[in-house]
């Protein structure tokens, strides 16, 4: 994106975390309900190798960026949301350590609760919380406010984490609160593993990925699945629990089916590509 934000310092309220169900982010974001933006904001910086740190509004997909772990890069295979027009609502987080995050609600991060590393949506961050930073270090939220931007950008890669603005931050959103989820798993678990297939056409022909569209800014990769996913998060408990079951077992089983299902997607493109050239 070439649209830098349009400033604001932000002086909405301590907002100390919420419910962990998410909310909304913006107003006049077509296609999404209540106007969610699922996002950071164009103003973050990312640490991009051989580049140094770039703000995230000039990140490009097959970008190698800063992720967990000591001196690790990952490729930016694909962005889950891409709009440099779209004017947003996004949480400010400082930390102790100087940094300051800009990321959606629902957007998750990676807080350290007591002797482990736990991947939540940012509206259930509050002062005190414990972050993780780029050196595998911990940082302390000092304060919490909102900030308006214009531009909103969720860069994927294949580790499914990225550090940004010197947090470690997941890829992905929380569609449903943990403990509407059930069967012992999280929304990180079921995001990365929900992406496999995306992931392994990258790798078998990343020229597939590199000519990524969007529908109202959201990657066409996962805009079905992510319409069907709000629409389970808002029904009852039942619908939920029998949602998320059979999800996860279709999930669990897509080791080696992931490999086949993005072998045939290449295979396709490649020879859609082939006749469109003749």
């Amino acid at each position: 994106g070439e649209e830098e934000g349009d400033g604001g310092d932000g002086d909405g309220g301590d907002g100390e975390g919420g419910d962990g169900d998410g909310g909304d982010d913006c107003d006049d974001a077509p296609g999404f309900p209540g106007g969610f933006v699922p996002c950071f904001s164009g103003e973050n910086t990312v640490e991009v190798m051989d580049r140094g740190f770039v703000r995230m509004d000039s990140l490009s997909i097959g970008d190698f960026v800063r992720v967990g772990g000591a001196d690790k890069f990952g490729k930016i295979y694909s962005f889950g949301h891409y709009d440099t027009n779209v004017s947003a609502e996004f949480l400010q987080i400082k930390t102790t350590s100087k940094s300051s995050l800009e990321i959606s609600s629902e957007h998750m991060l990676f807080v350290k609760q007591q002797e482990a590393t736990k991947a939540i949506p940012a509206s259930s961050v509050k002062t005190g919380d414990i972050l993780v930073t780029s050196d595998e270090k911990e940082t302390v939220v000092s304060k919490i406010t909102t900030v308006q931007r214009k531009g909103a950008y969720a860069p994927f890669t294949d580790t499914g984490d990225i550090v940004v603005s010197n947090v470690l931050s997941s890829n992905y959103i929380s569609m449903m609160p943990e403990e509407d989820v059930f069967l012992g798993v999280d929304m990180q678990w079921i995001a990365h593993t929900f992406n496999a297939p995306h992931r392994m056409v990258c790798k078998l022909n990343f020229a597939i990925c590199e000519n990524e569209t969007y529908t109202n800014g959201l990657s066409n990769w996962i805009n079905g699945p992510f319409q069907a996913g709000r629409w389970l998060a808002q029904q009852n408990m039942a619908v939920k629990f029998a949602g998320t079951a059979l999800l996860t077992s279709i999930l669990s089983l897509m080791g080696p089916g992931a490999l086949i299902v993005a072998a045939i997607l290449a295979l396709r493109v490649s020879k859609k590509n082939k006749i469109k050239a003749l």
